[in-house]
């Protein structure tokens, strides 16, 4: 009888893994360029089509966030070259693991 009853568990516990990791929200990997670019286009088409040019947008201002315009004209002005490496993580770290919503969420933040 326990038998019965530990397998039935184990099935249904299989079941909701199974279920849970089917339908879970994509999110942005920043771990290279490739992989970031595959997967914001992967999380934009998650989202209702209402929130899809929102999050282009989002994408745009968080970008920006990490854009000081500051240091860009004090580094031009010392005849120092733009860092686009720092920029370019800069953006991967704030975008890696966010969803679509979350994403658009921290820009109205910012």
């Amino acid at each position: 009888m326990s038998y019965k009853i530990a397998s039935r568990k184990m099935v249904l516990l299989l079941m909701l893994v199974f279920l849970t990791s089917a339908y879970s929200v994509p999110t942005i990997d920043g771990s290279t360029d490739d992989s970031m670019k595959h997967s914001i286009q992967k999380v934009k088409k998650s989202l209702p089509i209402n929130k899809q040019s929102e999050f282009d947008d989002s994408i745009k201002i968080l970008m920006f966030k990490n854009f000081d315009m500051k240091t860009m004209f004090a580094n031009a002005f010392a005849g120092k070259a733009l860092d686009k490496d720092k920029l370019a993580n800069d953006i991967k770290k704030t975008l890696d693991g966010k969803t679509g919503l979350e994403v658009i969420a921290e820009a109205k933040i910012k």
